[in-house]
């Protein structure tokens, strides 16, 4: 038998195992993620140490497939590694400057790439926004988010996570459909890419992002989208499988 230490954190209900070390095969990924034959997770995260302030990090859908960024999971890393108040997380394609303080991580997210021309198609009366802030988005503003089955409208974009949002006095409620994980209940992610495409169409920074899982605070700083909110590192333990 072989053994992995990995550590369970949730940010939003959006739970993660997380592994120090290389990732592991597809196959393996997908059993340590099983709710039923493994710990159960959203997503697996691997890190290495650089040193204690800067981590290389990979992330990986319950299926097995590799994404590209975790806003959820970012927070629950850095709340994890975090030794003063400030970690940098280095993805595949940014790096992420994360702060914790008083129980609350801020993310650095970079920038959020937005495609202007609109011409992706229509939900209803609703056109389709694509943004990509490390993991590609689809977003449609609509009226009421329960008029529509969310999987269904996700269903013919299995490479895209697919979010519907609705305006509030509030702030802004959001369900996504995550790709390689389907309905997690809050993407990190998801918020971000929503958020900097309400203000792109003038909502004012900050933004209050709502999903079922919690609410996140989205900001938008010389060009930057900075994402605010909790996280939490649940148990620690030991998963053992056959080689």
């Amino acid at each position: 038998m072989t053994m992995l230490k990995f550590t369970k954190a949730q940010a939003l209900g959006n739970d993660f195992v997380i592994i120090e070390g290389q990732p592991v095969t597809s196959t393996l990924i997908q059993r340590i993620a099983h709710r039923r034959l493994g710990v159960g997770c959203d997503q697996v995260i691997f890190y290495q140490k650089q040193s204690e302030a800067i981590v290389n990090v990979q992330f990986y859908n319950a299926d097995g497939t590799e994404a590209g960024a975790c806003g959820n999971g970012s927070r629950a890393l850095a709340l994890l590694l975090c030794q003063g108040e400030h970690i940098v997380l280095q993805t595949r394609d940014r790096e992420l400057s994360c702060t914790v303080k008083d129980g609350m991580v801020t993310v650095d997210m970079g920038a959020c790439r937005i495609d202007r021309s609109h011409q992706h198609g229509y939900l209803d009366s609703s056109f389709w926004i694509l943004a990509d802030i490390g993991n590609p988005h689809r977003v449609a503003f609509v009226d009421q988010l329960d008029c529509y089955d969310l999987q269904a409208v996700a269903e013919p974009y299995p490479y895209e996570n697919v979010s519907l949002a609705q305006m509030t006095e509030q702030g802004i409620k959001l369900v996504t459909w995550e790709r390689g994980a389907g309905y997690t209940g809050a993407c990190g992610t998801a918020a971000c890419a929503v958020a900097a495409a309400a203000i792109h169409f003038g909502q004012t920074s900050p933004v209050l992002l709502q999903q079922q899982g919690g609410d996140l605070t989205i900001s938008l700083e010389n060009d930057r989208i900075l994402m605010q909110g909790t996280a939490e590192v649940v148990f620690s333990g030991e998963f053992l499988f056959s080689v």
